[in-house]
């Protein structure tokens, strides 16, 4: 049984998780515009982080306020104080251009929110084609025209270990015997992501971690005093 026909049963408890993101980065993000503030999130997947916020994706299933190629977003220039992009740029054809649209989209001194992976597996969203380090994402978003503000893990090396650990188990077993190891795999290794947000902390997380992301700021505005 695949995981599609344990989705349709309602069976998808059955097997867990791989990874634990923490949602803290984006929202200490989102708390430093003002409560009134217009947000796009680019890429959103059928996400709405509130009720500001203008959801922008290609996929249509997803229902977004648009849908739209990321590439090239039809909207008018700095119409927003912050713009989320999580989980995305890893799937689009040309990242550069991506993150210029949203640097497009956002005010002078708008806030930026970007997180992507780093040890992850392939997960094909209908593609998959790159990967980051933090210190290339901090590179990318300085090259688009942002001041990074604060970066760092959130999603931890546990669920790095996690995710490739049962994929191993998963390959090299093959069939359903291959799966099914793959579950109690990730049962056996399910305590490490209950500490996951805590260990993705320590200043050593960044060398393993499954997700590194970035807030920063479009330069034309003023640069808060925050510790990078």
């Amino acid at each position: 049984m695949g995981w599609t026909e344990l989705n349709r049963r309602k069976l998808r408890w059955l097997v867990p998780r791989t990874s634990a993101p923490s949602d803290a980065p984006l929202r200490a993000a989102i708390e430093m515009v003002p409560a009134d503030a217009a947000i796009v999130d680019l890429g959103a997947g059928g996400r709405r982080i509130n009720g500001r916020t203008f959801t922008v994706d290609g996929n249509a299933t997803t229902r977004p306020d648009l849908v739209s190629d990321l590439h090239s977003v039809p909207l008018e220039d700095a119409r927003f104080d912050c713009a989320v992009c999580t989980g995305t740029l890893e799937h689009v054809a040309d990242p550069g251009a991506v993150g210029r649209e949203l640097v497009r989209l956002l005010k002078p001194g708008g806030i930026a929110y970007i997180d992507v992976p780093f040890m992850q597996g392939f997960h094909a969203d209908p593609d998959d084609f790159r990967r980051w380090t933090l210190h290339g994402l901090r590179r990318f978003c300085e090259g688009i025209g942002l001041d990074v503000v604060q970066s760092g893990v959130h999603i931890g090396p546990g669920s790095a270990l996690s995710w490739v650990a049962s994929e191993y188990v998963r390959i090299l077993l093959g069939g359903l015997l291959g799966k099914a190891a793959s579950v109690v795999v990730r049962w056996l290794l399910l305590p490490v992501l209950f500490i996951d947000e805590w260990v993705a902390r320590l200043p050593e997380a960044v060398r393993i971690a499954c997700g590194v992301y970035v807030v920063a700021r479009k330069r034309g505005g003023v640069l808060p005093a925050t510790e990078v």
